[in-house]
C-alpha cells in the first residue's frame, strides 16, 4: 500500500531519498478460498476494538514498488472517526510537497511543487490499495482495528486466526493474548488483488493504543507496493480543523 497512494508519489516528484530500511517482503496468504463451513460459531470474539473519535500523529514512511524504486518522506495525518483523513506530506528537511483531504466519496490531493491537484473517487483509490476498502475500513487498517468494527468474527479452526466475509471483501486476522491485532489481510473475492498489514509494538495515543509500527503490502494484479511506517507523537485530542482548498492557478492532473 502506498499509504494514500497518491500522495506519496508527489515524493518521487522531487527525487526524495532512499529508503535505507529493510523492508520485509510479506507474502500473499490465501484467505479466498475460507468458507463458513469451516469455522467455529462463536457468540462473540476476543478481539480488542478501539473506541475513538480523533486521531493524529506523524507517520515516517519508507515505501518499495515491485520495480524496486525506493523513496522515504513523512505523513501528518489527522483523522475523524468515519468522516474524513486529511494529510500533509513532506521530504526531506520538512520540505511540504503534498497535501490532501479524504472523505467517503472522494480524495483530493495538490501537488505544490508542480502546482496542480488530483481528484479522484473511493473506487479508484480502492483499486490503487489492493481491496475495495472504504474510508471507515482504511481508518481502520491505519489504527489496527478490524476492518469490519460492527460485524463478530468468528475462529478458523484452519489458521487460527479470526474470520469474516462482508462480500466482495473477506478479512482474516490475528490477534495476540490481549487482544490487539498482530496482522490483517483484507481480499476481495474473485480478485487477486490482496491487502496486508501487519503491526509491531504499542503506544498510547491518549483513551487508546495504536502500533509502534506497521508494514502494509498491496498485492495488485502485476505489481506488489510494500511500505513500512512508523508512528510519532499520536494523540486523541479534538482535531479543531482540516484546512484544505484548492489555490488558484492550480490545474487539474489526470
Amino acid at each position: 500500500m502506498r499509504i494514500f497512494i497518491i500522495a506519496i508519489l508527489s515524493l518521487a516528484f522531487l527525487g526524495a531519498c532512499k529508503s535505507k530500511k529493510n523492508i520485509v517482503a510479506e507474502k500473499r496468504v490465501d484467505i479466498i478460498t475460507l468458507k463458513t463451513d469451516t469455522l467455529l460459531v462463536l457468540k462473540g470474539d476476543a478481539i480488542n476494538r478501539k473506541s475513538w473519535k480523533h486521531f493524529s500523529s506523524r507517520m515516517g514512511i519508507d515505501y518499495i514498488a515491485g520495480d524496486g524504486q525506493e523513496m522515504s518522506g513523512t505523513i501528518s495525518v489527522r483523522m475523524r472517526n468515519d468522516s474524513i483523513i486529511w494529510f500533509s506530506v513532506s521530504v526531506a528537511m520538512g520540505i511540504q510537497v503534498a497535501k490532501g483531504i479524504i472523505t467517503h466519496d472522494s480524495l483530493l490531493m495538490l501537488d505544490l511543487y508542480h502546482k496542480e491537484y488530483v481528484r479522484a473517487s473511493i473506487k479508484d483509490l480502492s483499486t490503487m490499495l489492493g481491496a475495495n476498502v472504504s474510508l471507515r475500513q482504511l481508518q481502520n487498517i491505519i489504527l489496527a482495528n478490524p476492518v469490519f468494527d460492527t460485524l463478530y468474527y468468528q475462529k478458523d479452526s484452519q489458521s487460527g486466526g479470526w474470520y469474516v466475509q462482508q462480500p466482495p471483501l473477506a478479512n482474516l486476522l490475528f490477534t495476540g493474548r490481549s487482544g490487539n491485532i498482530d496482522s490483517s489481510v483484507v481480499a476481495e473475492s474473485g480478485q487477486m488483488r490482496q491487502l496486508k498489514s501487519v503491526y509491531e509494538g504499542e503506544m498510547s495515543a491518549g483513551s487508546y493504543s495504536i502500533p509502534e509500527q506497521m508494514r502494509l503490502t498491496a498485492f495488485g494484479d502485476k505489481n506488489t507496493v510494500r511500505l513500512f511506517v512508523t508512528f510519532t507523537n499520536p494523540s486523541d485530542a479534538v482535531i479543531p480543523s482540516y484546512p484544505f482548498s484548492i489555490p488558484a492557478g492550480y490545474t487539474r492532473k489526470e
